[in-house]
């Protein structure tokens, strides 16, 4: 079945000069292209709605529902990228390209990076991602490669302490499993489940295609549409998209405290803040997103009071960070790092934030980081990979990619006061330490 266009746009950016074209197929695949002349790089990513959180869900057109075990998306990556007649790191590397995938809470993103043969690479992009080929004995011996891989996260400290953390502070909902499940779930996961999952969220109506460089965006929407058209590993009938199902989520967090001993030189701490407001849909999300950035950097950003402070107690390094995830059904901000005295750091940070609290923060800090988050977003479009984790990040959200700098700009100094606020409420807080072994 043919995929003719369903609409397409031309999205000008003035204080940018810059132009994103875009193309929706009939069968529901969104491409963009973001054209860089004179760039050597090019690179385009394949990404599906498809995470490790959607393992509950009903399929298009029906009310079926579907339960799957965590770690069947990050499952489904590995799969797919090994092809019957060989790895597709190996066709990439042999076309001259660098590639990758990765599994977020949300989705799965294949992608590649070249100099030189775009158009083979992104003809390959395009038809390994929807070919998948599963036996019985490669599913099982895949379980023992992401073992493995569990296993070493483990080990590593940084991944534990977060983990912890989310697990910590959602009762409920899927975000607070590791994005690539537990050991037993690994074990559970079968060939049908894969190919039922494959089948579900690898359809064209549920993914978008991004490319930037020096290229034509005519000619590469053509490329796509036509690989697309000629291809039969895709259903190109237009259908409705699957309904993921998350159960109820309380607002307060289910521990307050929890640590954990392993091999470390220093102990690492995390406090994870649960948000106030998931729920929100399109630009809401950039918007809570930008004021949660702008408000940590006022809080905590290298150039505070508080983190100065901090850092002259000996209390953090410059590893310290302080980072925010916002989904539409979910969010969540984590601070921490390594620390000589946990429990000290731990109350530093709160009386800090208390102390602001009383105070009031700074609109001269609110309009300095603002600029300094406009700069910051400038200096992402000259980055091929940054952009395209841009671009596709506010795609989820429903958000243009130009959208960010209209948010930004009307952004209020009272509403970052008011964000602020809900940092300090106790019951949403939640407190992950590791500890050396002794």
């Amino acid at each position: 079945m043919s995929s003719r266009r369903l609409a397409e746009k031309t999205l000008y950016e003035p204080r940018l000069q810059e132009t994103l074209f875009t193309r929706r197929l009939a069968c529901g695949l969104d491409i963009s292209v973001l054209p860089r002349p004179g760039f050597l790089k090019k690179h385009a990513t394949f990404m599906t709605r498809y995470g490790s959180v959607d393992s509950s869900f009903t399929l298009p057109g029906s009310e079926e529902v579907v339960e799957v075990p965590a770690g069947i998306a990050h499952f489904l990556e590995h799969e797919v990228f090994e092809e019957e007649s060989g790895n597709a790191f190996e066709t990439f590397a042999a076309l001259g390209a660098s590639a990758n995938a990765f599994t977020t809470y949300t989705n799965t993103t294949y992608l590649f990076t070249t100099t030189q043969d775009f158009k083979k690479c992104l003809e390959f992009l395009l038809t390994f991602v929807g070919r998948l080929s599963l036996t019985g004995d490669k599913v099982e011996r895949e379980k023992g490669i992401i073992e493995q891989e569990l296993r070493m996260y483990e080990d590593i400290p940084r991944f534990k302490v977060q983990a912890n953390l989310m697990q910590a502070l959602f009762h409920n909902h899927p975000v607070r499993l590791d994005i690539g499940g537990t050991v037993q779930s690994v074990r559970a996961i079968t060939k049908e489940q894969l190919e039922l999952c494959h089948s579900t969220f690898y359809h064209p109506g549920n993914m978008v295609v991004f490319a930037t460089g020096d290229l034509d965006p005519q000619e590469t929407m053509n490329l796509v549409e036509d690989v697309l058209s000629s291809n039969d590993v895709w259903d190109l009938a237009p259908r409705t998209q699957p309904r993921r199902r998350f159960p109820e989520e309380p607002h307060e967090v289910l521990k307050p405290r929890v640590s954990h001993k392993m091999l470390v030189s220093q102990p690492i701490l995390n406090i994870g803040i649960k948000d106030v407001e998931p729920g929100l849909r399109g630009p809401e999300v950039l918007r809570k997103e930008l004021l949660t950035g702008i408000l940590l950097d006022i809080l905590l950003g290298r150039g505070s009071d508080l983190y100065t402070s901090l850092y002259e107690e000996g209390l953090i390094d410059d590893k310290f960070s302080a980072g925010h995830m916002g989904e539409a059904d979910y969010g969540v901000t984590i601070i921490g790092g390594q620390t000589p005295d946990p429990r000290r750091l731990e109350e530093r940070l709160i009386q800090g934030f208390g102390t602001l609290g009383h105070s009031g923060l700074s609109e001269e800090d609110f309009q300095r980081i603002r600029k300094k988050t406009e700069g910051q977003f400038l200096g992402v479009i000259d980055q091929p990979e940054a952009l395209a984790q841009v671009f596709n990040h506010h795609y989820l959200h429903g958000v243009g990619l130009w959208d960010f700098a209209s948010t930004l700009q009307s952004l209020t100094f009272e509403e970052v006061s008011r964000r602020f606020s809900e940092f300090l409420d106790p019951r949403r807080r939640s407190v992950s330490v590791v500890l050396p072994a002794e």
